[in-house]
């Protein structure tokens, strides 16, 4: 008898997905490779079914593209955040990984408003078929990464030296931390009205940006570099806010939970 096998989730957050990317990265650059490579070149054996999970997380961030049967490739998305020399191409390319694995994105969806109880998070992953063992860390990666994104608009780093390889991610479903209070998903910045300027010139190039809902608040004092910045972070916004206007189910990646099929 098989396992019920639940919808696509990220097994990793986004920030433990940016580590192991650049693992793959640093070994390979863009170039395509077999998963098997990928998988030993972020520190694991082989393709097991936690390195497959992981991989399959990769590229649910859209930071691994698949290349070929077997084969994958890192993306563009993942150079720019691993090697962006403009902060809001970092920040354009983080916004644009974080919100697209289609689970993140039917969270915001429900819960426009920004995270519900954990409780409230569990009952609709229950209602959408996830198995029990799957939503404690289905949970942690969405909070996890919540979390993550408003930490790097305050000025946090990237990504931390000397991560270790987590070889035991998710392999054992764990409880998702406490949850903040309820705030626009995935805002980079708070945005501001047009009056706040009154206070004092703003930073040149500094776009403060709110997510509510279907609605996005902008502001910033921009010249033409900055607006060519701006266009590529509305890019990613049109991705973020897709959802609301066509109500078409987004695929799922063939390879996610990949080791219940076996």
């Amino acid at each position: 008898m098989s396992r019920m096998r639940s919808p696509s989730y990220p097994s990793v957050s986004l920030k433990q997905a940016i580590e192991l990317v650049e693992k793959i990265h640093q070994a390979n650059r863009t170039n395509v490779i077999d998963r098997q490579s990928a998988a030993r070149d972020m520190g694991y054996s082989g393709l097991t079914g936690r390195s497959l999970k992981v991989l399959a997380a990769l590229l649910q961030f859209g930071l691994l593209s698949k290349a070929g049967k077997g084969e994958v490739k890192v993306t563009q998305t993942a150079v720019d955040i691993l090697h962006g020399i403009a902060p809001l191409d970092r920040d354009a390319a983080l916004l644009r990984a974080g919100t697209s694995p289609t689970l993140f994105q039917e969270l915001h969806e429900r819960f426009p408003e920004g995270p519900p109880s954990e409780n409230a998070i569990r009952s609709y992953l229950i209602q959408q078929g996830f198995a029990d063992v799957a939503i404690g860390p289905a949970i942690t990666a969405y909070m996890d990464t919540y979390h993550y994104l408003e930490n790097i608009s305050e000025g946090e780093g990237l990504v931390d030296d000397g991560a270790e390889i987590p070889e035991s991610v998710n392999s054992e479903p764990g409880g998702a931390p406490a949850l903040p209070a309820k705030a626009p998903l995935m805002a980079a910045k708070e945005g501001l009205p047009a009056h706040a300027f009154a206070s004092g010139i703003p930073d040149l190039n500094k776009i403060n940006m709110n997510i509510q809902g279907d609605r996005v608040l902008l502001s910033g004092l921009l010249d033409l570099k900055g607006l060519r910045l701006l266009k590529k972070r509305i890019e990613s916004l049109e991705t973020l806010l897709e959802p609301f206007e066509d109500d078409r189910p987004v695929a799922a990646f063939d390879e996610t939970n990949e080791e219940s099929r076996s």
